[in-house]
């Protein structure tokens, strides 16, 4: 009972509104592509989306096209995937805590027409990188230049039970921005620093906060119940 009633506060608390973001679309020559970093009770999640416009997925559907029957396979998707999937991560530059990581985006999952045209595609990627309970800090640098590069970003959010202490751009740390970090374009040069990064802290979830509030609220009147009992069966026996 205690459970069904944490899980319902918990259920309510998740549902509650949060503000709407415009959902990006492709443009027809370039491949934008959008990195969430939400970070949870004691890991963060990366999901890595890429909308590849008309031009750039006909050239990449054409090389993942092996027996060249102007159809992609689920063999050939899935190769396709592979190859998106492995790139980033090489390319993807991530640090906790000082320490490097790489991210294994073993989900993967890609929409838009099987046929070897001009049609856009969207290829999403998702990975975990463990962090612990405690004060961390992530920094996150986006090497990788998809072909016909167009706008990127970053965004930081925080899961309910974490708290977002500060997001920043620059190797040192140094710059307060965010969390939505953005560019229009690619880089003018391999000197332009595009590293980002958050510090937050985590804990035990909300869930075991409300779960436990619960078990205590009840133990407490079991035991406020069980002591108006006894007094009860005195007085009767005077």
């Amino acid at each position: 009972m205690a459970t069904r009633i944490a899980a319902g506060v918990l259920g309510s608390l998740l549902l509650l509104p949060r503000p709407a973001r415009a959902h990006p679309e492709a443009a027809p020559a370039r491949t934008n592509r959008y990195l969430q970093v939400t970070l949870l009770e004691s890991r963060a999640r990366l999901a890595y989306t890429l909308l590849i416009g008309e031009r750039p997925a006909f050239f990449l559907r054409q090389a993942a096209d092996g027996n060249r029957d102007g159809r992609i396979d689920p063999t050939e998707r899935a190769s396709l995937l592979d190859t998106v999937a492995t790139t980033v991560e090489r390319s993807l530059e991530l640090r906790l805590d000082g320490r490097p990581l790489v991210a294994r985006f073993a989900e993967r999952d890609s929409t838009g027409d099987d046929s070897v045209a001009a049609h856009a595609l969207g290829v999403d990627l998702f990975a975990f990188v463990e962090a612990g309970p405690g004060v961390h800090e992530l920094v996150v640098h986006d090497r990788y230049e998809p072909r016909d590069e167009g706008e990127s970003e970053v965004t930081f959010d925080a899961s309910p039970g974490v708290q977002l202490l500060a997001t920043f751009t620059g190797r040192d740390g140094a710059h307060p921005a965010g969390p939505r970090f953005s560019w229009a374009a690619p880089r003018r040069s391999d000197s332009e620093d595009r590293t980002v990064g958050a510090r937050f802290s985590t804990g035990r979830p909300l869930g075991r906060y409300l779960i436990a509030g619960v078990l205590v609220a009840l133990a407490a009147a079991g035991i406020a119940l069980a002591r108006r009992r006894r007094a009860s069966a005195a007085r009767q026996k005077c």
